[in-house]
C-alpha cells in the first residue's frame, strides 16, 4: 500500500510537471492592432495569437475583416473592416505602421513580436501643388558646351556586301 501511495505521488508530480511545461510552450504573443479610417476614427484591437506573421495573426482572430488579393510582393491589402481604398481612383491606400515606423512588409511578410504595436491607416497619397491640367512637362536646361572639350571620333564606314 505504501508503495501503491508513493507511485500515485510521484506520478500525480510528473503530470503536474508536464501540464505546466506544456503550458509554458503554448503562451501567445501579444500585439495591438490600431486600424484608423478616412475620418480618422482609430479603432484598438488586442490580439493574442500563435500565427509568425501580421495577417495570420489577424485573420485568426476574426475581430478585424481584410479584403485584398496576394501579389508579387506578398499580400496587398484593399480593404478593412469594409472600407475600400482605391489608389487609381483617388490615390487612396492602406498603410501599415509597425511600432510607430512605416512597415517595410505586406501584412503576410510582416513578422510580429510580444508587445508589438500595428497601425493600419486609410492615408490619400496628395503630391502638393500638382495639378495634371495646369501643370506642364519639366523643361530641359541646355547646357552650353565648350567646343574645345569635344573630342571627334572618326566613325568607319560600314561596307554592304552583295550576294550574288
Amino acid at each position: 500500500m505504501k508503495n501503491t501511495l508513493k507511485r500515485t505521488l510521484v506520478l500525480s508530480l510528473v503530470l503536474v510537471a508536464l501540464v505546466l511545461t506544456l503550458a509554458g510552450c503554448s503562451k501567445k504573443t501579444k500585439i495591438t492592432v490600431d486600424v484608423v479610417d478616412a475620418a480618422g476614427e482609430k479603432t484598438t484591437y488586442e490580439i493574442k495569437t500563435n500565427a509568425e506573421n501580421l495577417y495570420d495573426a489577424i485573420v485568426e482572430d476574426g475581430q478585424i475583416t481584410l479584403g485584398g488579393y496576394t501579389g508579387d510582393y506578398g499580400y496587398y491589402l484593399e480593404s478593412v473592416n469594409g472600407l475600400d481604398a482605391d489608389y487609381e481612383a483617388d490615390g487612396a491606400y492602406w498603410a501599415i505602421y509597425v511600432n510607430d515606423e512605416y512597415g517595410m512588409f505586406s501584412l503576410d511578410q510582416q513578422p510580429i513580436a510580444d508587445g508589438d504595436n500595428f497601425k493600419l491607416a486609410y492615408e490619400v497619397f496628395v503630391l502638393d501643388d500638382y495639378d495634371p491640367e495646369t501643370t506642364e512637362d519639366a523643361s530641359v536646361e541646355e547646357v552650353p558646351v565648350d567646343d574645345a572639350e569635344v573630342e571627334e571620333v572618326p566613325v568607319e564606314e560600314e561596307t554592304e556586301e552583295v550576294a550574288e
